[in-house]
């Protein structure tokens, strides 16, 4: 069997990009999330979308149900965190802000958050 590890040694160090460097190792940066698209998901709104994203999601959550266990109502903050903006409108079943027609609605929040400044 091979040794164990020494007790002394952490399993995790911190290591600075130029120590990353000289073990020939890269941390690639996120890639931008623009242009936004409909698969583009709420979180990613939030997070990059600027003004309009952050007031787009906060108005999701205003109308997100708190749940009484505090498990549950975090799940369904992060699954709708996580939902495609496509998806949020089909799921919405034409009740987002009572819209019809939830595709040009979709289409013209999409160009809105392009076009929004960070």
């Amino acid at each position: 069997p091979p040794p164990a590890p020494a007790a002394s040694t952490p399993p995790y160090l911190e290591a600075s990009d130029a120590q990353l460097d000289l073990m020939g190792l890269r941390v690639r940066p996120v890639p931008a999330v623009r242009p936004y698209s409909i698969r583009t998901t709420v979180g990613e709104v939030r997070d990059d979308g600027g003004c309009c994203g952050k007031l787009f999601y906060g108005s999701i959550m205003f109308g997100l149900p708190k749940a009484e266990n505090p498990v549950e109502n975090r799940l369904r903050v992060e699954m709708t965190r996580t939902l495609p903006l496509e998806i949020l409108f089909n799921f919405a079943n034409g009740a987002f802000g009572c819209v019809m027609l939830p595709s040009p609605c979709l289409q013209s929040l999409v160009c809105c958050l392009n076009t929004c400044p960070h």
